[in-house]
């Protein structure tokens, strides 16, 4: 523990690196900033993808072993029907290998899945033009 935040410690001495206190447990404030989200399988591949922004997903985490091999069928189980979306939404790294030219990818290409990002995010959270309020007290008052 004590040698991974030696590392994170060093990389947050880097210009283009903030390393938020424990207690910032909220990625949203973060989320303005960020050009690409970089996320294991997480809800907030959707809320990224809501600001239309590229993500890549690292789909190489290592379940524990009551969720591997014979017991595979419970991770399925457990798992959103959701998780599949995010094939359509995000250049997904296989391997840890992988994440430096996904990045690079969505760098190159950030527009490249944009409209299937804009319907998905129409889809499950309908319109996002900052107006929602009103149409809840339109709604509220005509009903």
């Amino acid at each position: 523990m004590l040698n991974k935040k030696k590392i994170l410690e060093s990389w947050s001495k880097f210009e283009n690196v903030y390393l938020c206190s424990v207690d910032s447990y909220s990625l949203i404030p973060f989320m303005q900033f960020a050009d690409i989200l970089l996320s294991e399988a997480s809800s907030t591949v959707f809320e990224f993808a809501a600001l239309d922004k590229p993500i890549v997903w690292c789909d190489f985490y290592r379940v524990r072993w009551s969720y591997r091999g014979i017991f595979k069928y419970r991770l399925a189980q457990r798992m959103d029907e959701d998780l599949k979306l995010f094939d359509l939404i995000c250049e997904r790294a296989k391997s840890p290998n992988e994440v430096q030219s996904k990045i690079e990818h969505c760098i190159k290409n950030r527009n490249e899945k944009s409209d299937v990002r804009s319907e998905l995010t129409l889809s499950m959270a309908g319109k996002t033009d900052g107006q929602v309020s009103e149409r809840i007290v339109d709604y509220l008052m005509s009903n």
